[in-house]
């Protein structure tokens, strides 16, 4: 069967389409993963970014170089790649990333480009030489190169604002991998069946039935485990402010954000020393702020002090829900403030706290380090009487303190001196 020139014309429009969207989908969501691999913090974004260009200048480089080659399967290679490689990608990060890093330990920023460049390289480096290919064989038909950067251009968007809003209707990352790869491969497989490409059909075929195999037997609760070894997962969604696990190890629960530990169940000993030591500083106990992840133990542990009213300031709403659920607290009568403490807090103005206890993780990421700025303490001690208390914890050691952690403790304890 002879093609007209318009059936290439569309097969080309038809891989700028796609490969536009798988390319930013996988973007997205490499970024997404590796926030949640890594505490959440935001250097991850910059670095992902740096891979990507980078790979994808590779691949644009190799597309220049076999410029001289006409066949078209080196487009469909690549879409072939963008539709199998990122969810591939995805799913062995997570299973070998306690082989790679060293569990409970944020790795440093060089170990970390490392890696993310092991899983992100490959896919970046199809997405570069993708585009450039296709303007090659555009140019060769006479064909406007505008049409194939509009059309590439308009499935990126919409690959990126679906990547994005997933997370909105429950639709996990490995989800949204597997969808923008069977899209590929459906329409690599009616490029085949249309051109009487017989065999290349079939291989399509095979693969997406493949890799529905693979959702069905939900390999995300197996790439799951596999990152979280020994423990039961009961809990696991993503927010907005990223993923939350809640797992079960023996009789004891523990709450994971972005794989970060943040909360233990049957341990109210930590709570107490967090609450109870600054609230007994303190001679009249009204009013007590906490600042952050209070349902997991602190209102009990600052209750026991009697102050007359507790409020709670928590910018993750669903992250509380749960804590209410797998964390249950006796004492019910907090007030609960959600959306971003700092301008909740700074609404306050003239309601001032006895005590403000800040709950939250070390300033490993831009959300959190915006608890522990000067702004923020200067904004803490205009909402305290005048004999109030203002109490943060970081994680202790015994006998050595390693040299990130002195100097992150020497950080905060020069930021409170300028108060």
């Amino acid at each position: 069967m002879s093609f007209s020139f318009k059936t290439e014309s569309f097969r080309i429009d038809a891989l700028a389409l796609a490969g536009g969207f798988s390319a930013l989908a996988a973007q997205t969501v490499f970024a997404k993963e590796f926030l949640s691999l890594e505490w959440g913090s935001e250097l991850i974004v910059g670095s992902i970014l740096a891979i990507w260009l980078f790979s994808s200048a590779m691949g644009s480089a190799a597309a220049r170089s076999a410029s001289e080659s006409r066949a078209w399967p080196l487009a469909e290679l690549s879409l072939f790649a963008l539709g199998v490689l990122p969810f591939l990608s995805a799913f062995l990060a997570r299973a070998f990333w306690n082989e790679l890093t060293l569990p409970g330990v944020l790795p440093s920023a060089s170990d970390s480009f490392l890696i993310e460049a092991l899983f992100v390289a490959p896919s970046a480096f199809f997405a570069g030489f993708l585009f450039p290919w296709l303007v090659i064989l555009a140019k060769r038909k006479s064909e406007p190169v505008s049409r194939i950067y509009s059309l590439e251009t308009f499935g990126a968007a919409f690959g990126g604002v679906f990547a994005t809003a997933a997370a909105a209707v429950s639709i996990s990352k490995l989800s949204v991998l597997f969808i923008s790869g069977s899209l590929n491969l459906a329409v690599l497989f009616f490029l085949a069946v249309a051109s009487r490409k017989k065999i290349a059909a079939f291989a399509y075929a095979f693969v997406a039935i493949i890799l529905t195999f693979a959702v069905a037997l939900n390999l995300e609760n197996f790439s799951t485990a596999l990152l979280f070894k020994g423990q039961k997962i009961i809990y696991d969604a993503e927010t907005k402010f990223g993923d939350v696990k809640i797992a079960r190890l023996g009789d004891q629960l523990i709450c994971y954000e972005n794989s970060q530990p943040i909360a233990f169940s049957g341990d109210p000993i930590a709570a107490e020393e967090n609450a109870l030591i600054a609230l007994s500083q303190v001679d009249t106990l009204n009013r007590v702020a906490v600042i952050g992840r209070g349902r997991f133990g602190i209102i009990d542990a600052a209750a026991k002090a009697k102050p007359k009213k507790i409020t709670v300031f928590e910018q993750n709403e669903r992250l509380a829900r749960v804590a209410e659920k797998y964390f249950p607290q006796k004492f019910s009568s907090a007030e609960n403030v959600f959306g971003d403490p700092r301008l909740n807090l700074k609404k306050r103005e003239g309601k001032l706290f006895d005590a403000i206890l800040i709950v939250e993780p070390p300033p490993y990421s831009l959300t959190a380090n915006r608890f522990y700025s000067l702004e923020f303490f200067k904004l803490a001690k205009s909402r305290l009487t005048q004999s109030g208390v203002l109490a943060l914890s970081f994680p202790s050691s015994e006998n050595y303190l390693s040299a990130n952690a002195r100097n992150l403790s020497s950080i905060i304890y020069k930021t409170l001196s300028r108060v």
